[in-house]
């Protein structure tokens, strides 16, 4: 399933992508799954009625246009939003240092959560805004402790991340807490993809286009450490919840390590695509 939150006249709502068509699926539950996390909690047997349900009525779910649907973030302000820094060799590289013997962790703040077609607010105090394209994965299950081989287990899927940085805060600041949680920082989605449909995770095409340029290509065949081992490292101390999210790090081509250095502007249009995933599409400034 393609799952994504979204908002209309005020209230919360949850949406599935069959084929081409956006559909609201929020009074298929009657009112009760109105947001991805509400579908995370449920009993697998529950997941499978609901899924068994909304296909049932595809063809008479009320119909949304993609351009025009508010959008909501996948993860929810009250999950963790984990981010994975230094996490693509050829991304390592472009730096000139090696990668990381343990994996660098840090978040986003809940302020920084917006979603696809939004959107995001011109700092006043940064002139020097990047863009970076990640492959995200939401926990599906309460996961504490596993190991490697059980790791992949507990993943309920994927979506796209942009992880916006004001680089001239990460810099200055001698840490990143203010340079990644900027409001609207951390857009994220359109969709929740269920890892059922996603073959492989760790071989998939990722990049993102500024104003239709093409700036980060890779694949995420390239991560230093995989999604399991992920899971498994941060899970010894840190339990992870259903909606708990850990983007996984960028691939090379971001605009700090161009020369000279490439800044996301006022009205400027990121579009960040992992295949199999989604496009996510952002604006910053202004539409």
């Amino acid at each position: 399933m393609r799952l994504f939150n979204f908002e209309q006249d005020g209230k919360r709502r949850l949406g599935v992508k069959i084929g081409d068509r956006l559909v609201d699926i929020t009074d298929v539950s009657d009112g009760r799954v109105c947001r991805i996390l509400d579908f995370l909690r449920l009993e697998p047997s529950a997941c499978r009625d609901l899924e068994a349900l909304v296909n049932d009525r595809a063809r008479s779910l009320p119909e949304l246009d993609e351009e025009t649907t508010r959008f909501l973030s996948v993860v929810e302000a009250e999950n963790k939003f984990m981010c994975i820094g230094q996490n693509y060799a050829d991304h390592c590289r472009e730096q000139n240092v090696e990668p990381p013997a343990r994996p660098i962790m840090f978040g986003k703040l809940s302020n920084a959560l917006t979603g696809h077609r939004t959107v995001i607010p011109m700092p006043v105090t940064s002139t020097a805004i990047d863009f970076e394209v990640e492959l995200a994965v939401v926990i599906g299950r309460t996961c504490h402790r596993v190991g490697r081989e059980e790791a992949m287990a507990y993943v309920a899927g994927y979506t796209v991340v942009n992880d916006v940085t004001a680089r001239d805060h990460q810099k200055s600041d001698g840490q990143w807490v203010r340079g990644k949680g900027l409001d609207g920082f951390g857009p994220n989605g359109p969709f929740l993809v269920t890892a059922d449909e996603v073959a492989d995770p760790h071989n998939l095409g990722i990049w993102l286009d500024l104003n239709g340029r093409r700036t980060q290509q890779s694949s995420t065949s390239n991560l230093v450490f995989d999604i399991a081992y992920l899971i498994h490292y941060y899970s010894q101390d840190i339990t992870l919840q259903p909606g708990d999210l850990i983007s996984t790090g960028t691939p090379p081509g971001v605009g700090a390590f161009r020369k000279p250095p490439l800044w996301v502007q006022a009205g400027d249009m990121m579009e960040a695509t992992v295949e199999q995933v989604g496009t996510l599409i952002n604006w910053l400034g202004r539409k």
